[in-house]
């Protein structure tokens, strides 16, 4: 018995709790027979949360939650195991999974935005972009201002930093396709 072996008796406050709210008796931490508890885990690791989800922030884990639990029953399955049967991909779900599952689905429906994870990368993508371009023309402007470029000469200016740029890229090629070798593998779950 996972909670008693690793005395964290919290948990039978936790439940207890919640049998009580929902009108039920309480369970007896010393009567395994008629207290038994199945916990069931869903698990979302970096490769997951981060890199499929975006998620990197306490908000982003809230805002997506659901939505990679209700994932994680669909792609994981803990299974009946056929002793007549070797192929595992016709071994049905386990009871305790499908009745996990229809709690993850109805407790969490609320909470899911039903967004596909290409839609939230695709969104996550224009963000970046957008980000990228503001830092862009804030460094260009930047760099005019401590040229001593004037205003009206801002339309030049943006061609001959155009050009700038270019003459920077083809000065250095290896240097320019390295930068761009590291953008692309630290974007790479972005789109």
């Amino acid at each position: 018995m996972d909670i008693t072996d690793k005395r964290k008796p919290i948990w039978w406050d936790i439940w207890n709790a919640s049998l009580k709210a929902e009108g039920l008796p309480p369970l007896d931490p010393k009567d395994r027979s008629e207290s038994q508890i199945w916990r069931v885990e869903a698990r979302a690791g970096k490769r997951i949360m981060k890199d499929r989800w975006g998620i990197t922030t306490w908000e982003d884990f809230d805002a997506k939650f659901s939505d990679v639990i209700a994932e994680a029953f669909e792609k994981i399955h803990y299974c009946d195991p056929d002793p007549m049967d070797t192929n595992r991909a016709r071994w049905p779900n386990h009871e305790i999974w499908d009745m996990a599952k229809v709690d993850a689905d109805t407790d969490l429906s609320e909470m899911r935005s039903h967004l596909d994870v290409d839609k939230v990368k695709a969104v996550h993508k224009a963000d970046h972009i957008k980000l990228r371009m503001t830092r862009a023309v804030g460094n260009c402007t930047t760099l005019a201002a401590l040229e001593g470029i004037e205003s009206d000469d801002r339309q030049d200016d943006m061609e001959r930093m155009g050009q700038r740029l270019r003459a920077e890229r083809q000065a250095d090629p290896a240097r320019a396709a390295n930068k761009l070798s590291k953008a692309k593998e630290r974007y790479r779950f972005v789109g």
